[in-house]
């Protein structure tokens, strides 16, 4: 009896079909050509032209996201080589900066490598491992823009148990909770005075061990990020530092004044208010001693729009309902000078409306406002977000707006919001920014605020740490916006041509 034999081959042949069968069941969604010529277009946005050169374009795989109303919705991952042929800078405040690129891209800002502060060199070479989204509308891929939320930092390994002291306060404040029963007033006092205790907790630790404080703002903002980039780069110079988390640039203010805090990221219109005794610093709040090392973002003044609202212009907010800010943020003071300029004042709005920016956008899309007006550094991870899910409208300010903005030394700089800085915004705007100021106390220690500066200006890669707003971080823009006197130290650093 004989018997034939499978050819040896022919096993494998039939894995390798198999495997090609299962590979297009799972690559659906468009081919490389087509992701191709949709990130081309997306270059196109980002960077000027004949600046960069596509060297190389690899389509890396796709995966499914959740249905919208559009239809089907898939994600295609790519890698890109772009080739820098002409100078570009986007630490410059005139451009696209990296939260802008990564948006375009569909990348985090960590998925955009090779860029440098203080700009790139014909020659440089740029990596971008980012994604495009599609829906499928009736049969035809139509790329869209979406978010990339970043990943959440692991708590730390090293975390070990308090000491049983610490315990046994910690065992008495849960009991206190469980007497007061489920009263909503009653915890939210005991709630507010935690966070007290714990501010001042960390403050008084980080004073005894001889620590520089540096005050951020709240932990989700850049204020407080980078704040956090410098307390780590002058930890590593052997300057003990600690970045501590507030609630904004008034606060800061007042804990720079007490002493409580040596350098501190405010807002340089506030920083002036606070010098000069103007509200909200007048009389016993003033800072005289407030002094200014460095420029270091712009924050861009955002006036959004609702469809339908019949806003096409600054004086047309009259009789409109208007979120402008929270009382005694930095918004809020932009957002009064705004009015001004346009010729209007608070009464002259149907509603001033104080819920801040996350509720005045919700507010916005529920039809309850007609304009949110905020002051942040663009872009706005949370104006991003709105704008790809419900579209968006900006109102531009006029020549003569953003002049009488900038005018009398108000620190307001005359910027422009790129076009394709948000999901559906296609033309520039045309605006003013604050400038995120880094400001110390007149009796700094010149050594330490030498030190600060040097790391800021030459110890700290913020495009590597993914920081939007750390990236904009230059020389050049140093002393732009600053209305209140020089910490001598920082006189000689941007006097002296060896300072990096």
């Amino acid at each position: 009896m004989s018997t034939q034999r499978a050819h040896p081959g022919f096993g494998v042949i039939l894995l390798l079909i198999f495997s090609v069968v299962l590979l297009a069941a799972c690559e659906g969604g468009p081919g490389e050509s087509k992701v191709k010529e949709d990130f081309e277009s997306s270059l196109a946005q980002a960077f000027p032209q004949g600046s960069v050169r596509l060297d190389s374009f690899r389509r890396a795989g796709s995966g499914p996201l959740s249905d919208s109303e559009q239809g089907e919705r898939r994600i295609v991952y790519y890698n890109a080589t772009l080739a820098v042929e002409r100078d570009v800078d986007l630490s410059s405040w005139k451009g696209m900066n990296l939260g802008a690129l990564a948006g375009l891209f569909g990348a985090n800002e960590k998925g955009i490598s090779g860029l440098k502060q203080g700009g790139n060199k014909a020659g440089d070479v740029l990596h971008v491992h980012g994604t495009v989204t599609y829906v499928n509308e009736n049969g035809a891929w139509r790329p869209v823009r979406t978010v990339q939320v970043p990943v959440a930092a692991p708590p730390p390994e090293d975390n070990t148990g308090p000491p049983a002291e610490a315990l046994r306060i910690v065992d008495s404040i849960r009991s206190l909770f469980e007497r007061i029963g489920t009263a909503p007033e009653r915890r939210a006092i005991i709630t507010e005075e935690l966070e007290k205790a714990y501010f001042q907790i960390r403050l008084r630790l980080d004073r005894s061990e001889g620590a520089l404080v540096i005050l951020g703002g709240p932990e989700a903002g850049e204020y407080y990020q980078v704040a956090g980039l410098i307390a780590a780069a002058l930890d590593k110079a052997n300057m003990p530092s600690r970045a501590i988390a507030t609630d904004g640039s008034v606060e800061n203010l007042n804990l720079v004044d007490d002493g409580q805090g040596d350098v501190a990221l405010v807002e340089n219109n506030l920083a002036s208010r606070a010098y000069a005794s103007q509200p909200p610093f007048t009389a016993d709040a003033a800072v005289p001693d407030v002094r200014a090392l460095a420029s270091l973002f712009p924050e861009q003044l955002h006036v959004i729009v609702r469809p339908g609202a019949n806003v096409a212009n600054l004086a047309d907010l009259r009789g409109k309902r208007v979120d402008i800010g929270q009382p005694s943020s930095g918004t809020r003071v932009d957002a009064e000078a705004l009015l001004v300029a346009a010729g209007l004042s608070r009464a002259d709005l149907a509603e001033a409306s104080e819920r801040g920016l996350a509720e005045g956008l919700e507010a916005l899309k529920r039809n309850e406002l007609d304009a949110v007006i905020s002051t942040i550094s663009a872009p706005a991870r949370s104006i991003q977000a709105f704008a790809a899910a419900n579209g968006i409208s900006f109102l531009s300010l006029s020549d003569t707006e953003q002049a009488r903005m900038a005018e009398a030394d108000s620190g307001y700089v005359p910027v422009t919001i790129p076009a394709g800085t948000y999901a559906g915004q296609e033309q520039p705007v045309p605006t003013v920014a604050a400038v995120a100021l880094l400001v110390a106390r007149a009796s700094l220690p010149d050594a330490k605020a030498e030190a600060v500066l040097h790391q800021v200006f030459g110890g700290i890669d913020f495009f590597a740490a993914g920081r939007a707003a750390g990236s904009q971080i230059s020389r050049s823009s140093a002393k732009t916006g600053v209305g209140i006197p020089w910490h001598p130290a920082a006189e000689r650093f941007f006097a002296s041509p060896q300072s990096p």
